[in-house]
């Protein structure tokens, strides 16, 4: 038995706490299942003073509940502004996926999906249509 939780897309996609702040899951950045961790585009409200904003998250899916949780809830650590964009250039973004997964579009399509819902150009209803069915293949 896996001692570690599921990486399954339902699973990550399913992450939205602390439910005051996580005002949406929209995709699945990229997913590295040989190490247990996940990146997501979100939208995270910081507090009550401002308005929710986009965001990436991270979160490590090992032991039970993975990191980080606030007690028994699975919680996203929120990438601080400065560090995005460092950490989409070292991604292979598509490449996450298995060779037979990948979705034929162009390579670059969905970071530059990612990059405008991080400038608000996007909203994460349209970025979830994208991934769902350009990069998940859903239509």
């Amino acid at each position: 038995m896996d001692a570690n939780m599921s990486m399954d897309d339902k699973v990550i996609m399913g992450i939205k706490s602390p439910k005051d702040r996580i005002k949406g899951v929209h995709a699945i950045v990229y997913k590295c299942v040989e190490n247990h961790w996940a990146i997501v585009a979100l939208t995270y409200k910081p507090d009550n003073n401002h308005k929710p904003e986009p965001q990436l998250g991270i979160r490590w899916f090992y032991g039970k509940n993975g990191y980080p949780a606030a007690g028994k809830y699975k919680t996203w650590f929120i990438v601080p502004r400065e560090l995005r964009e460092v950490i989409l250039d070292s991604l292979k973004i598509l490449y996450s996926l298995k060779p037979h997964d990948r979705p034929k579009i162009k390579n670059n399509a969905f970071r530059e999906k990612i990059d405008d819902f991080l400038a608000g150009d996007v909203s994460g209803k349209e970025l979830y249509k994208f991934w769902e069915e350009e990069v998940c293949g859903q239509k």
